[in-house]
């Protein structure tokens, strides 16, 4: 394997490993230190692939964005006609895998860590605006391809998101409330309902 890509794998490696202790003892406890233990190597190796912890957490960032990718692109790819997309998508955002794709203990470190970090925002803003986009184009095909309907995809998609985004919330305060775990199967009707009128 050429060096270049054995480094690759390598850092992958230690982001994977980074993102396990976070979820196995948090933030606070993720030292290179303990990485490195886990890879059963030297800190020095980490040391020499990432400066500090906040280019970990960078990468980190990049790893997230990456599984959310592959989960939308590897499901939406094969499918033809804009509604079938769309109704796919739907689906596909409001699933319990979806909202699984990243433990939610990193996923709410990150969303922390932004609030301090300048960085770490400017890379979770770029996640979204990765997401967003992705739903627009989806949203603004499906309105080409029914110009009769009067559709806003910007403010429609950032509904979606923040339903999405609320509701995967509620579901880890309320795992056992039937009534959180079934809103996404209610939700995709009411904005299906919204695209033919």
């Amino acid at each position: 394997m050429p060096r270049g890509k054995k480094a690759e794998v390598r850092k992958r490696e230690i982001v994977e490993q980074f993102y396990q202790v976070i979820v196995e003892d948090g933030l606070e406890r993720a030292s290179l230190a303990r990485i490195a233990e886990r890879l059963s190597v030297s800190p020095s190796l980490l040391i020499h692939h990432f400066k500090n912890k906040d280019e970990l957490i960078l990468q980190l960032m990049d790893y997230i964005l990456g599984k959310y990718a592959e989960s939308f692109s590897a499901m939406i790819d094969a499918i033809q006609g804009s509604r079938q997309r769309i109704s796919s998508i739907l689906d596909l955002i409001f699933s319990r895998e979806w909202t699984k794709t990243i433990d939610d203990r990193v996923y709410i470190t990150c969303l922390h860590l932004g609030q301090q970090n300048n960085k770490v925002k400017r890379r979770l803003q770029g996640m979204y605006r990765i997401y967003i986009d992705m739903l627009e184009k989806e949203f603004e095909q499906y309105a080409d391809d029914n110009p009769e309907l009067e559709i806003e995809p910007e403010k429609l998609v950032r509904l979606i998101i923040s339903v999405q985004e609320g509701l995967d919330i509620f579901k880890d305060l309320f795992p056992d409330d039937r009534n959180f775990q079934d809103l996404g199967s209610y939700v995709k009707p009411l904005i299906l309902n919204i695209l033919k009128t």
